[in-house]
């Protein structure tokens, strides 16, 4: 469906929303929504946006750089629950031509996000919980993480 776009004062452009759209999602005139960007896209919410739900990945035969950056890009998209399943208890570092454990591969891609935690593991399960809502209960781990990646940064071998 497609809108146009009305200026409205000298620095506001407002875009109508179709009726039937809002009577579907119970919006009424008056209220607020919410309004998030995701790339180029705009995102229309009753709510604040909270995350989208768990996703399983499975990274086998993937090397070191990309579980990384997989990690990374899932929890940058909003998962709230990150399920990492794998046959393999290592992964190549082409780079270097050296061979890591799954595990510490993961451990380093974590160590990276604020919010992120493995929550559980098992020989071939890896559990990431990210805290995407605040709570009183959560602030002394997200602390944690924040002095962690301070001394990440300040590390000296």
């Amino acid at each position: 469906m497609r809108r146009k776009i009305i200026r409205q004062g000298h620095n506001t452009l407002t875009v109508s929303l179709p009726i039937r759209w809002c009577e579907s999602h119970g919006l009424k005139e008056g209220e607020e929504i919410d309004i998030g960007e995701k790339g180029e896209c705009l995102i229309l919410s009753k709510e604040a946006y909270r995350g989208t739900g768990e996703i399983t990945v499975d990274v086998t035969g993937l090397n070191r750089s990309t579980i990384i950056m997989l990690i990374e890009s899932l929890y940058t998209y909003g998962y709230d629950k990150i399920n990492i399943i794998t046959k393999d208890s290592k992964a190549k570092w082409h780079m270097f031509d050296r061979d890591f454990s799954i595990q510490s591969v993961i451990r380093y891609a974590i160590d990276m996000l604020i919010g992120a935690e493995v929550v559980s593991s098992s020989k071939n399960r890896y559990e990431i919980a990210v805290m995407t809502e605040d709570s009183r209960e959560k602030f002394d781990m997200t602390l944690r993480r924040v002095f962690l990646l301070i001394m990440i940064l300040f590390w000296k071998e």
